[in-house]
């Protein structure tokens, strides 16, 4: 069942008829003739008559599939009601596509109809509302060329549903609160400061042993930010949302189980009216509609879910030749390059100076840093060979990879090619496989990426090197007390912190007890004295195994100063 009705009307005398009327662009204007797009004649003006009072709505181009003159499908299918035509069944989206130009429309709707503004552009077929299905009414002929070229249309495709819903509002500074977890959990609170002058906070850290819950708190967040879980009203939108989790336990959903998992997660209760098993499954998409509107997966699962040890090589491949295009599309407005990024971070760990992607007839391109045209030249190259990966060179010969720098070469292209702007990544322990450098190239890669997308990330990890680079506000340490899982902040500032007060303050490392320690106090035992132990073999241990024999002969009230030695 529809919420509006809508007309298309040729002029204003239509006072008596309520509900929404589109009219040509230039219906009241001084312009004899509507508005020629590129051969498209698209806009429309929008106004609504309720309770026989006349608002103006804004402007929005509607694009009928197949026809250059929106106007005349309108005239020729529509049902006469007075001087108007009535439009209501006509506007579908197997044929019918809106977008306006201009954000102040969508702030108008959601001014005006406040809770309805949803209803409203799903009815008028509104491209921002339908994103999910932009790969279909993108290729019509007259999409690209009247509704979408400018730069403002491409970011209204991607936020004015959301801006009419009023869920859209960049800010730096924003915190929101994961509290419907299950009763062992504490609330958890995520923090941002992108305004932050020194060390803005755009990673929040989730930290904490095995088995406190990190994977599946981030399995939580990830469904309701997808729509799969209810959400609190007042959570933020991220245009997208990017999980990466390369670990072959782990159990995120892929894309095609989050859309089966939408479809099927009220199939307990479905009415059986099936209009009204329309109505719930719109509802169903209008959930993860209001909080993301892309959703991408990353790990050794393909799309369909199915485990797999070379869908990472492909996946990898794929991404790089997306990086590509990506730097071709954006170069005439932007001096940076993000093959050039994901070249030099790849660089800090692995030694090679060109990167080979292989063509579907079995000729390689070989991409060195500075070598733009080959790259550009690329982009438009449609014919590679995904399933042989991408290749290091040193030289002319391929460089052999370690495990670690293998899932580096799967995670880093796949990074850098899906933050977009407005994204939210969610990494589960990335470090696993890496070397510490590593991991520094890592974040140092993903601030500036964040950083330049206006993106986030949040991520469970055991690593205090990660740790050390954000601040104190930014990260959740997880404890398990009793059969509770608590979250507290570190009780230091951690960014910029030496690693062995991370270590043994937010990761317990001062709690835990060390192999080394029973080690010393067997040797204790064996020579009779903490004394005599320290003088056998005091110079054969370290700083730590040394203060921690010297605490067994400091007596309760005695003060003693400890020195390390030397290097």
């Amino acid at each position: 069942m529809s919420s509006f009705e809508f007309f298309y009307s040729t002029d204003f005398d239509f006072d008596s008829i309520e509900g929404f009327h589109v009219l040509q662009d230039n219906v009241g204007t001084n312009y004899s003739r509507p508005w020629d797009d590129y051969d498209y004649i698209v806009t429309f003006q929008v106004h609504r008559i309720e309770n026989g009072k006349l608002e103006f709505f804004g402007r929005t181009k509607i694009l009928v599939n197949g026809y250059k003159d929106t106007s005349r499908y309108f005239l020729e299918s529509g049902a006469p009601v007075g001087r108007s035509y009535r439009i209501t069944d006509l506007l579908e989206p197997k044929r019918v596509v809106s977008l306006a130009s201009d954000i102040d429309y969508y702030r108008r709707i959601g001014s005006r109809l406040s809770g309805r503004a949803s209803e409203y552009l799903r009815q008028l077929c509104d491209g921002s509302y339908r994103y999910d299905e932009q790969e279909t009414f993108t290729q019509w002929a007259g999409f690209a060329s009247s509704l979408s070229r400018s730069s403002m249309a491409k970011a209204i495709l991607k936020k004015g549903h959301q801006i009419a819903c009023g869920r859209y509002e960049p800010q730096g500074k924003f915190s929101f609160t994961l509290n419907d977890l299950p009763d062992h959990f504490e609330p958890l609170q995520f923090k941002f400061d992108n305004d932050r002058s020194l060390g803005r906070t755009n990673v929040n850290l989730l930290v904490g042993r095995n088995g406190v819950g990190k994977s599946y708190i981030l399995r939580h967040l990830v469904d309701t930010l997808a729509g799969v879980q209810e959400h609190a009203a007042n959570w933020p939108f991220f245009h997208k949302v990017i999980v990466a989790a390369y670990s072959p336990f782990e159990s995120f959903k892929t894309e095609v189980e989050l859309s089966k998992a939408l479809g099927n997660s009220d199939r307990s209760a479905e009415p059986s009216d099936p209009r009204e098993r329309k109505i719930g499954a719109q509802n169903v998409q209008e959930r993860r509609r209001l909080l993301v509107n892309e959703y991408v997966y990353l790990g050794f699962r393909d799309p369909e879910g199915v485990f797999s040890r070379d869908w990472p090589k492909e996946s990898s491949a794929r991404a790089l030749h997306r990086i590509l295009q990506y730097d071709q599309e954006n170069a005439w407005f932007s001096d940076s390059s993000r093959f050039k990024l994901l070249f030099d971070t790849l660089s800090r760990s692995i030694d090679f100076d060109a990167i080979e992607l292989l063509r579907a007839d079995g000729q390689p391109f070989v991409f060195r840093r500075d070598d733009d045209d080959l790259r550009a030249r690329a982009a438009e190259d449609k014919n590679f060979l995904y399933s042989s990966g991408i290749r290091f060179l040193k030289g002319d010969r391929h460089v052999e990879l370690s495990s670690g720098q293998t899932i580096y070469s799967y995670l880093l292209p796949n990074l850098v090619a899906e933050v977009d702007d407005e994204s939210l990544l969610i990494l589960d322990e990335p470090e696993l496989y890496l070397h510490p450098t590593m991991e520094v190239g890592l974040l140092d890669m993903l601030k500036g990426l964040l950083a330049a997308t206006k993106s986030n990330a949040i991520i469970a990890t055991h690593s205090s090197i990660l740790a050390r680079e954000v601040e104190q506000s930014g990260i959740s340490v997880l404890r398990r007390v009793g059969d509770r899982t608590e979250v507290s902040a570190p009780g230091f500032e951690t960014f910029g912190q030496t690693i062995e007060v991370i270590m043994g303050l937010a990761f317990d490392d001062y709690d835990v007890r060390k192999p080394y320690e029973d080690s010393i106090d067997h040797a204790v035992e064996v020579f009779g004295s903490p004394e005599a132990a320290l003088a056998e073999f005091g110079s054969e241990v370290g700083d730590e195994a040394l203060a921690y024999l010297t605490s067994k002969i400091v007596k309760e009230d005695d003060e003693i100063e400890i020195e390390k030695r030397p290097k």
